[in-house]
């Protein structure tokens, strides 16, 4: 067995490396002190992980913990490209502490489309043609929250098992920056039904409104640029959709305990 260590691999200020192993038949059973998040680009692998056997293809994004004891191998007349994103313990441990999520809700395997593969992927070479280290420290928690958002967050949401189909691909989609930033409008374009309607059906399923959700996520947004960028508390308003300062500052409050600038002291 290999042990690998963060220190081959990344400085614990930045926190963050990624692989790309091309043509792969094999790699042997081996754990690590960081977190990793690996996805398959081409190909089918055979992966085990302590113990436990899956085959994995193109759409599925893995979550390997430390001390999680894995290895690859190729399907029959076939080799795989796989895309392996690192995060040190320091950062993942921050980061969900912020979400107030257990690492240990994180499932070990999911799909995500091909569109959320593409996102991720420009997002990595994104942060590998960037020569500022904080730059660089800010894109790969970026590139973090979206991992997390797309993999984790949605899993979460989506819990009520009788749920629509069209109210389930509204929350996927409402997660898409762009569209939490305009709020109910891209709600009732991407739904295609009634505000009346979308309300109903939020209150029946998760007992909020659409507008507590969409805040929710704009403040979880906000929290993520307060802990991540030097930017003014004016700016992540603005940035994460809130038009009125005060409304922000409020909201912020009322969810994180402290304003905005209190909470940016206490944690940086």
């Amino acid at each position: 067995m290999i042990n690998l260590s963060s220190s081959d691999y990344f400085s614990m200020k930045i926190g963050f490396a990624y692989n790309i192993y091309e043509n792969a038949r094999r790699i042997e059973p081996h754990n690590h002190d960081y977190f990793e998040f690996f996805t398959i680009l081409s190909g089918k692998a055979i992966h085990v992980k302590n113990g436990e056997t899956e085959i994995i293809q193109p759409g599925t994004i893995c979550f390997i913990r430390p001390d999680d004891l894995h290895s690859f191998s190729s399907a029959p007349n076939s080799t795989f490209k796989i895309l392996n994103i690192m995060y040190s313990t320091e950062v993942i441990k921050k980061y969900f502490h912020f979400l107030d999520i257990n690492i240990s809700d994180l499932p070990s395997s999911t799909f995500i489309t091909q569109d959320k593969l593409n996102i991720i992927w420009d997002n990595v070479k994104k942060i590998t043609s960037v020569a500022d280290p904080n730059e660089t420290i800010f894109l790969n928690r970026s590139l973090l929250s979206i991992i997390i958002h797309n993999y984790l967050f949605f899993e979460q949401i989506a819990a009520p098992h009788d749920m629509p189909i069209w109210l389930t691909n509204l929350l996927y989609d409402m997660q898409k920056k762009e569209n939490f930033i305009e709020g109910m409008p891209a709600m009732l374009k991407l739904s295609k039904k009634s505000h009346g309607h979308i309300c109903k059906s939020f209150l029946k399923y998760f007992g909020y409104s659409p507008i507590d959700y969409i805040n929710t996520l704009r403040l979880n947004y906000a929290e993520f640029l307060l802990t991540n960028s030097n930017f003014s508390i004016l700016d992540i308003a603005f940035e994460s959709g809130f038009n009125n300062t005060g409304h922000f500052i409020k909201k912020f409050k009322a969810k994180y305990t402290y304003t905005p600038s209190v909470y940016r002291k206490i944690n940086s």
